[in-house]
């Protein structure tokens, strides 16, 4: 029997234990951190160039991935880029960077800062780990497991009933697309966390819907927990291999993973938060993955080099705004992606001490950038330097 099976088997009656219906609020402000940062950072890229902008075409290619390795390549195009980064991150007192970047399949260049670490190191992904769940999903529905258009309860064998009938509707794109009307239930994740991400799973089957699936847009981290257990559900692998699996199986599952709030392992960039927090555990797939630079930068690459070919994911569907209206002023949203202006896609995440992005540029150079620390306001603020330093 399939893991998610026991815990979804009588999702009705668990129900009454899912909590209220409100949303309510905002995230909590970011808490003193409670881990010293380091007093000096050593980095893997050593030589110091005025920035450059590259200029490339757009040619696909079969991707060719690399096992990520302490080695360090470094491209003279890039240090420019790094040196932007790392003046606006370590330079102002965050504890940690990673840089990798991905051309035409291959890791052409990575730069870390920080004590110790490596372009092995694993760091907290926060939001881009919506992006590996979305690419995810997509293999699975190339492999004939799932379907965009599949009702969500169905693929979990469900029947209700429901609080809100138009549960049963929702479908696989409106979750991965943040269409299906879920609520953001911020207190579930930031304010009284309780359980893990399969139980917030079954929480989120009885909210009530904010808007009928597909005729509005909420960011909502429900959307993506539910994908999380239902790509468990039907290849019976856990997340983790799953993901790993993006990068042609090269990648050892175990550089990939989910970290609980607490859960920082040695060699691992340093991550501080608050006494007492718990939700990380609550997020699950939706924004707990720990991973290196270089991982997120090759899954993102290989997700880009596909465009054109007959693929594991259907990129042209992940690139194609799915909201009914402009989800942001920055960006639309497509399926699992953030679409912003100029052509550049691909996904940001903020969360306690955390600011990310993968983007991929109009070009197709595709760039990871994971910092353990908040000088960037935004994990979009990092997107800002990149543009400066890529095109």
């Amino acid at each position: 029997m399939r893991r998610v099976v026991a815990w979804l088997a009588g999702a009705a009656l668990l129900a009454a234990c899912a909590g209220s219906d409100a949303a309510g609020g905002t995230t909590p402000a970011t808490l003193a951190a409670t881990t010293s940062r380091p007093a000096a950072v050593t980095t893997t890229s050593t030589s110091s160039t005025t920035s450059t902008s590259t200029s490339t075409t757009s040619t696909t290619v079969a991707p060719t991935t690399t096992l990520v390795t302490d080695a360090a390549p470094t491209d003279p195009r890039f240090v420019g880029l790094t040196d932007a980064v790392v003046s606006a991150s370590v330079g102002r007192g965050d504890a940690a960077v990673s840089i990798a970047v991905v051309e035409q399949g291959r890791l052409v260049h990575t730069a870390v800062v920080g004590d110790g670490l490596t372009p092995a190191t694993g760091f907290r992904l926060a939001s881009v780990s919506k992006f590996l769940v979305a690419a995810t999903v997509l293999q699975l529905v190339d492999r004939g497991l799932l379907e965009l258009e599949q009702r969500v309860v169905a693929a979990f064998d469900l029947a209700g009933p429901f609080r809100d009938p138009r549960t049963a509707t929702v479908t696989v794109r409106q979750l991965l697309s943040h269409t299906s009307g879920l609520p953001a239930r911020k207190d579930i994740f930031f304010r009284t966390p309780q359980g893990d991400w399969r139980q917030n799973a079954i929480a989120a089957l009885d909210q009530s819907l904010q808007f009928e699936p597909g005729r509005g847009y909420q960011y909502s981290n429900l959307n993506f927990v539910l994908l999380g257990a239902l790509a468990e559900h039907v290849s019976g692998q856990d997340i983790e291999t799953l993901m790993a699996d993006l990068v042609g199986g090269t990648l050892d599952a175990g550089q990939i993973r989910l970290a609980g709030t607490f859960d920082t392992r040695p060699g691992e960039a340093p991550y501080a938060t608050g006494a007492g927090r718990h939700y990380m555990e609550m997020l699950g797939p939706a924004g707990g993955m720990v991973a290196p630079a270089a991982y997120v930068a090759l899954a993102a690459g290989q997700v880009h080099a596909a465009a054109a070919l007959t693929g594991p994911v259907d990129v042209l569907a992940m690139r194609t705004p799915q909201t009914p209206f402009r989800a942001n002023r920055n960006f639309d949203y497509g399926l699992g992606t953030m679409l912003w202006d100029g052509g550049w896609w691909g996904h940001s995440g903020s969360i306690e001490m955390t600011r990310t992005v993968v983007v991929t540029s109009p070009g197709g150079i595709t760039v990871a950038v994971l910092v353990s620390g908040d000088a960037f306001g935004t994990g979009e603020g990092i997107l800002d330097v990149i543009r400066d330093h890529v095109s």
